[in-house]
């Protein structure tokens, strides 16, 4: 029990979490700004797909948002991170009914984690 928790915990908040980061963090080193980082477009393996529609900034504008059709400005480049915690913070709610007690109360503090 203690290695399965373990695992989770490393796979939900080590790993997935700060390689997704790093993605993100080299997006934003170039300047690139991922059109559609909804929760289908993110992977467990720190990729992401369906890039289009996105864009690269000439300069840098937190408040670029290249995918026409996001109104409500949810994927501006300046918002990316906190699209990340948004979307493990949705994987794991998924995961939730799979995890014994134990395994749910890890994932509640992982949970505060990433939200504060």
């Amino acid at each position: 029990m203690c290695g399965e928790t373990s695992f989770i915990k490393e796979i939900l908040r080590k790993s997935f979490l700060s390689e997704t980061a790093d993605l993100i963090a080299l997006w934003m080193s170039v300047e690139f700004a991922h059109g559609v980082c909804n929760t289908d477009n993110f992977g467990l393996l720190s990729i992401t797909i369906d890039y289009c529609p996105f864009g690269f900034m000439d300069s840098h504008d937190p408040n670029l948002v290249p995918n026409t059709s996001d109104d409500e400005r949810r994927y501006k480049i300046g918002n990316q991170a906190n699209v990340l915690l948004f979307n493990l913070s949705k994987l794991l709610q998924a995961l939730k009914p799979l995890l014994d007690p134990r395994q749910k109360q890890l994932l509640w503090k992982i949970q505060r984690l990433i939200s504060h």
